[in-house]
């Protein structure tokens, strides 16, 4: 086991040359694994690009046309709701207009209905004095 732990370098029957020769074909070695692997996973990669490419030359010609559908529906939706606010707002004027008209026909009726009052209780007022001057009292005999 002690043979082991030493180094080649350190082991009389190997000589220096040998193990920089078995460094370097090991070096190559590993070397030629990691481009492979290097290699693989770049046409891996490159392939997957490609699939991307492909899937966005497929899906953004859509994109962009439910974008633009979505788009014009949102204009005439917008255009809907303009023209409900538009008629509301007529709507609130009329209704002002006619308020307005309403509350001055409010104000003749309340002023003709005082004077009508006033005049009334003119009337009653001379009529009772005027009843009580020109009416005669009758009486009944009372039956016993």
């Amino acid at each position: 086991m002690s043979g082991n732990s030493e180094s080649p370098e350190s082991c009389p029957s190997i000589n220096k040359a040998e193990v920089s020769e078995a460094r370097d074909a090991l070096a190559k070695v590993c070397n030629h694994d990691c481009e492979c692997i290097n290699r693989s996973i770049t046409t891996e990669l490159e392939g997957i690009k490609l699939d991307i490419a492909i899937l966005e030359g497929k899906l953004l010609p859509e994109v962009i046309s439910q974008n633009a559908s979505n788009t014009n529906l949102l204009k005439a939706k917008q255009a809907n709701v303009e023209a409900i606010i538009q008629h509301q707002e007529e709507m609130i004027h009329k209704l002002s207009e006619e308020n307005s008209i309403f509350k001055s026909k409010l104000v003749s009726l309340e002023n003709l209905v005082f004077r009508l009052t006033v005049n009334n209780l003119e009337n009653n007022d001379r009529g009772s004095a005027t009843n009580s001057i020109n009416t005669p009292s009758v009486t009944t005999p009372l039956a016993v």
